[in-house]
């Protein structure tokens, strides 16, 4: 290799590389920058340019500082390899469960409420790694859109009729989590589905406010069910509450609410009976919500 490829390196631009940027969210951030710098040479030769080597150092007329780089090189490599092998059997085994979720979802089988927790306790171990305790973890948790998940599916246990109308946020966001690994991994079964993929990838942002306003559209749904004789009072609290605390977490989910009042509760209340009909409801979901 020479002096050229190594400038092609240097200006490729990460910044704006999708797959770039997906791989490096799924990193130790505690990783030190020597190995960062050597994956991200690794991940350019795997990805952009086979003719680039990894190693190639531009010093090339110091003996001494090529055979120690190449020793650290060999060191780094040999635990990233172990970090790969275990990341990609735990990321394949995540997608695994997210698409058997996502099937049992339409042909019920029996309940598949498992796949869907352990598909995102891993998901989220795969984003925040093992606990620190300090009070920037705590944060990075809570706003994880697995955890929030999680605290969703915990409502499951008060669910019992229309719960395929409940899976449909989950279902979004794993069809999205899908998407990014067959990206990310490539293969045939990318080849086959690149344009489905590149468009899902390219809706990420559309899918995550979808995801945000069938969970809020959940909490009126649940009252109607509930009056239906098809719910239960536990259900409409429940999720009520979700809402509320994923209100005060996520700064996006805020925008969705403020978007579903302004654009479905707002101009029904120029009508004097739906006015009072929506103030009803909203004082006692408030009720219920301070209750809790």
């Amino acid at each position: 290799m020479n002096q050229a490829k190594l400038r092609q390196f240097q200006n490729f631009n990460f910044e704006n590389n999708v797959v770039w940027k997906d791989f490096i969210k799924e990193l130790d951030p505690k990783i030190p920058k020597e190995r960062f710098e050597k994956l991200k040479k690794i991940w350019y030769r795997d990805n952009i340019d086979p003719e680039f080597d990894p190693e190639f150092i531009s010093n090339t007329n110091s003996q001494y500082t090529h055979q120690n780089h190449t020793h650290t090189e060999k060191e780094i490599t040999s635990d990233l390899y172990q970090q790969t092998l275990v990341f990609k059997i735990l990321f394949g085994i995540e997608n695994f469960l997210k698409l058997a979720f996502i099937v049992t979802s339409f042909i019920p089988i029996g309940p598949n409420t498992q796949f869907a927790m352990l598909a995102c306790i891993l998901g989220l171990y795969r984003q925040c790694k093992f606990p620190t305790w300090t009070t920037d973890y705590g944060k990075l948790v809570l706003k994880n859109e697995f955890t929030q998940n999680l605290l969703f599916l915990f409502g499951y246990f008060f669910v019992y009729s229309f719960k395929t109308v409940f899976n449909v946020p989950l279902i979004l966001h794993f069809v999205l989590g899908l998407a990014s690994y067959v990206l990310k991994v490539q293969g045939p079964i990318y080849q086959k589905f690149k344009s489905q993929v590149d468009q899902i990838i390219s809706l990420q942002e559309q899918i995550y406010k979808l995801k945000y306003r069938i969970e809020i559209a959940l909490v009126p749904a649940s009252f109607v069910f509930l009056l239906l004789g098809r719910s239960s009072l536990f259900t409409f609290i429940y999720f009520a509450n979700f809402i509320r605390m994923k209100y005060l977490l996520i700064d996006k989910f805020q925008v969705e609410c403020k978007y579903v009042n302004q654009k479905y509760l707002e101009p029904y209340k120029s009508n004097p009976i739906l006015d009072f009909i929506i103030s009803k409801v909203q004082q006692i979901h408030s009720y219920l919500v301070n209750f809790i």
